[in-house]
């Protein structure tokens, strides 16, 4: 799950990676996309909406979390916090993340990696039913470590190293 609609964010590149990383290990991975679903912002849970409110985005959403085992939460910092397209775009779901596993992946332009933003997500998590793995992944300088198309780039340097091990 992508946090970050605007202008040039660094998300996708990190979805991208993950996602090439994962399919070698055989995992069927689903990129949820915030953009792609054109949210309002939060109405209600999925279960509960009116049927003229679940669009069709928001009801293929529904059933790729329903199927999923696991969830990886790609997030930017924002403000010391993860981003508030995360809550508003899980906070439409609840049964879909029963007694699953979350893993939490932060990122930014600066050397931190964002990891400010995983501190909160736990106990959000937790309140979703969702059980974090304990370690992140945080990608510092994202856009000198990862290309647009989610290969790392030929100078991330001990970045690069570090993401790899």
């Amino acid at each position: 799950v992508l946090g970050s609609v605007r202008p040039g964010r660094q998300g996708l590149r990190v979805a991208k990676y993950l996602q090439a990383k994962l399919a070698t290990a055989d995992f069927n991975v689903h990129i949820i996309d915030p953009i792609d679903l054109n949210l309002p912002l939060f109405a209600g849970r999925f279960a509960y909406l009116p049927a003229e409110l679940k669009t069709e985005a928001l009801t293929a959403v529904q059933a790729k979390f329903e199927e999923s085992d696991a969830f990886v939460v790609i997030t930017p910092e924002y403000n010391h916090t993860f981003s508030p397209v995360i809550s508003n775009t899980l906070n439409y779901f609840y049964s879909e993340y029963a007694n699953k596993i979350a893993g939490i992946v932060t990122y930014s332009v600066g050397g931190f990696g964002g990891v400010r933003a995983a501190g909160p997500l736990r106990p959000f998590f937790g309140e979703l039913g969702l059980a974090t793995i304990p370690k992140e992944l945080p990608f510092p300088v994202v856009q000198n470590v990862l290309n647009e198309d989610g290969a790392l780039s030929a100078d991330a340097g001990a970045s690069g190293e570090a993401i790899e091990s």
